[in-house]
């Protein structure tokens, strides 16, 4: 008898535990969809670092065709006065293959050689391309110099995108243990609620504030003081650009919060319990 009397209670005590868990679960639900996103984002962002890295190389290794009047050192970009030449087409070729053969190019981008080119190059670099007549030596420089500083913005990117999942893995860690303590005190029977098990209990949960409050400042911080070049197409924060897709603009914030009300909702509890045994 005794025996079978224990199987309920460890039965009992199996749901809790997984109940808790999943609650857990539940309370951060905007930080695991962040992770996903921004890890995408760095894949991304690294396939178009590499493909304007072989872009500008491939550029240099195009020889130009003779100067046409009126470019002799140098001269303009654009020259209209003779055909198309099979440099340009080169040129055209390389940026369709590398730059917008990325597999999520038309998912994100969908737009022409000339729309994207003018995007992240100079506008005239990009007519100069699409209706010169020409490759001159100035306009192979133009092309390898913009095609290095496209892949160097990617660069920063990448340091922002490897800084924000660091942030992104301390958040779900700090905010994960809080709510598993919380879930431990919540599963408490009021019966079993001593003075001294309140007492204890409210010293946790105050513990537990200070933890999240100061995520949150760090995070705000954080918010505040990252932004991302974007070259051509504007300057904007990371966490706008990066989380534009999310139900929510700030999702550390967002789950540091609901971990904050709950907390507000536990600690009225154990204030009232004390405030019976007082």
């Amino acid at each position: 008898m005794g025996c079978a009397g224990t199987e309920p209670l460890a039965e009992l005590v199996l749901v809790l535990s997984v109940i808790a868990g999943l609650a857990v679960i539940a309370a951060l639900s905007y930080i695991p969809t962040a992770r996903e996103a921004c890890t995408e984002e760095k894949r991304r962002t690294r396939t178009e670092r590499d493909a304007f890295a072989s872009f500008a190389g491939r550029i240099a290794a195009i020889e130009e065709v003779s100067s046409t009047p009126g470019q002799a050192g140098g001269g303009t970009l654009l020259a209209q006065s003779a055909p198309d030449d099979g440099s340009l087409r080169e040129v055209r070729s390389a940026y369709r293959e590398t730059v917008m053969g990325v597999d999520h190019f038309t998912e994100e981008y969908d737009e022409s050689l000339a729309e994207h080119m003018a995007a992240e190059f100079d506008e005239s670099l990009a007519v100069a391309v699409c209706g010169g007549a020409s490759f001159s030596p100035q306009m192979r420089r133009a092309l390898v110099q913009q095609g290095s500083e496209a892949r160097d913005r990617r660069s920063l990117l990448l340091r922002a995108l490897d800084r924000e999942l660091v942030g992104l893995s301390e958040a779900d860690e700090t905010l994960s243990e809080v709510e598993g303590t919380l879930s431990e005190i919540e599963s408490r029977p009021q019966i079993r609620r001593s003075f001294e098990w309140l007492t204890t209990s409210w010293d946790r949960l105050r513990e537990l504030r200070t933890r999240c409050e100061r995520l949150v400042e760090r995070r705000q911080e954080e918010i505040h003081g990252e932004a991302i070049a974007r070259g051509p197409r504007g300057r904007s924060s990371l966490h706008g650009y990066l989380y534009q897709s999310l139900p929510v603009g700030h999702p550390v914030l967002a789950d540091a919060t609901a971990t904050l009300e709950r907390l507000d909702r536990i600690e009225r509890g154990v204030v009232d319990g004390l405030t019976r045994r007082i």
